[in-house]
């Protein structure tokens, strides 16, 4: 998957102060931070830098098995999946802004009708 996005052009180089990490939905921590942190508690460089980072990465995918790979139809189901979250989401956001200001919903009614 890894050297596919690579030769897709997917996947780019950022400075580690441009990355956001997740470590758990409520908290975020920037790389560079995390780096300095790790850093100071282990007395250690923060990161290690691979002399071939590709190689490294097609090593990866070529030993990952085919079990692991996600079909076309496994990927449809979750994009359709994603876009049912999206749409729920969405809903949720207009109900909400309907609610602070409710001369922004839409009128129900019949449409104008225009002279033949």
């Amino acid at each position: 998957m890894l050297n596919t996005m690579h030769t897709k052009g997917l996947l780019n180089k950022h400075p580690t102060s441009n990355v956001k990490m997740t470590p758990n939905s409520g908290m975020e921590i920037m790389l560079d931070q995390l780096n300095t942190m790790i850093a100071e508690a282990g007395g250690k460089e923060a990161v290690a830098k691979p002399d071939n980072r590709l190689d490294m990465a097609t090593k990866q995918v070529e030993n990952t098995s085919n079990s692991n790979v996600i079909d076309d139809a496994d990927l449809a189901k979750n994009m359709l999946d994603q876009a049912a979250q999206f749409e729920a989401e969405a809903k949720r956001l207009k109900d909400q802004a309907y609610e602070m200001a409710p001369d922004l919903k839409p009128k129900r009614g019949s449409k104008a009708k225009t002279p033949a």
